[in-house]
């Protein structure tokens, strides 16, 4: 979707009064060291709940600030940044939906903490004249800080190439059932 960038006017980034609010994670302090099942019920919640990937409302304190996050197409840190680059999307987004089809924990080693995986399929129309329909099926790895218990990263795989994906943007929708 980095390609809806180049269709968005407003390039750059604004804080917003959502950006600066404390979200019940934050309220509650940080989650104790070790604690994955605590970090896999934020994860879960923001998914089920905020259905963050196509809103943007993400539990802000289990992540590190310069998070680095990645897809297939595009890389960068700095949960304010990802903030800022979907909420130049969102608009774009009609009848978006984003459903987890399995959260696990997947353990390293003795030194390292486990890396976090979520499977989900993320299904939505482009506001664009050809009204094109974007189906992904994708995974999230989370990689975490085990001192903070914070994620460092957030890297998207997906079931399609980026080559496919920007297939998807310019191909115009015909009558999809959901």
């Amino acid at each position: 979707m980095c390609l809806l960038r180049v269709l968005c006017t407003d390039w750059h980034y604004r804080q917003t009064p959502e950006d600066l609010r404390q979200d019940a994670c934050s309220e509650h302090g940080v989650l104790a060291p070790g604690d994955i099942d605590g970090l896999l019920a934020y994860i879960r919640e923001d998914f089920d709940k905020r259905a963050y990937f196509i809103t943007g409302d993400i539990s802000d304190a289990i992540y590190d600030s310069n998070c680095y996050f990645a897809d297939p197409t595009v890389s960068f840190s700095g949960l304010a940044k990802w903030k800022g680059n979907l909420r130049l999307l969102i608009p774009f987004l009609i009848e978006p939906e984003i459903q987890l089809i399995k959260l696990e924990s997947q353990e390293q080693g003795a030194q390292q903490a486990p890396l976090l995986q979520a499977h989900w399929t993320l299904q939505t129309y482009l506001k664009l004249p050809w009204r094109p329909f974007i189906d992904v099926l994708g995974a999230t790895e989370y990689s975490l800080n085990a001192e903070a218990n914070q994620i460092v990263r957030h890297i998207e795989s997906w079931n399609i190439t980026p080559l496919q994906a920007i297939k998807q943007i310019f191909t115009p929708a015909v009558s999809r059932p959901r």
